[in-house]
């Protein structure tokens, strides 16, 4: 588990290829315990893909989302939080390498199990509906994605003051360069 801790550490302060490393480590090392399915594999698949995704090699990011998604199954029932984050996970890569179609129906998924899980409004539904808004604007949808923004904008009005939520979508220093995965 340290060695996940100390992938994310790494996540967090930009050294992307570091903290694929511990995580990879991780992984080998919770696969020789053979103790398959079990939530730690999972945060290890998700580790090395999020880190796969900023260093922008977007078909491994998706394969190991794919096996965290894998091996979620096997351990919670749907809807559940980590599910619903790890479809989300793979909209966010699908359309970074606009698989658009594809990036859609995993954010919808996403939001179908976060509408069960959490009350309205929540932060993670209106992520869903902002994203499932960029896809649809990716796509020349531009009305069904001003319905998805507006969604999502009644929700975020719910959650947090005008000025509060200006300071939130301003563009971060971090924000300009990668894409935001939440």
């Amino acid at each position: 588990a340290i060695l996940n801790h100390i992938s994310e550490v790494y996540r967090k302060l930009g050294h992307y290829k570091e903290a694929l490393a511990h995580a990879q480590k991780a992984l080998e090392q919770l696969k020789a315990l053979q103790i398959d399915p079990h939530p730690d594999i999972v945060v290890c698949y998700q580790n090395c893909a999020q880190a796969l995704d900023h260093l922008r090699n977007y078909p491994e990011a998706l394969s190991h989302y794919q096996k965290a998604l894998v091996h979620s199954l096997k351990i919670y029932e749907e809807p559940h939080p980590v599910v619903a984050s790890i479809y989300h996970q793979m909209g966010v890569v699908l359309r970074c390498m606009n698989r658009f179609q594809e990036a859609f129906a995993h954010y919808r998924k996403a939001l179908a199990q976060r509408k069960t899980l959490y009350k309205v409004p929540h932060l993670q539904i209106a992520t869903s509906y902002t994203n499932i808004g960029e896809v649809l604007r990716c796509v020349g949808d531009s009305q069904k994605a001003l319905a998805y923004y507006q969604k999502a904008l009644e929700q975020f009005l719910q959650l947090y003051s005008p000025e509060e939520m200006l300071l939130k979508t301003l563009k971060t220093p971090e924000k300009l360069g990668g894409n935001t995965t939440a």
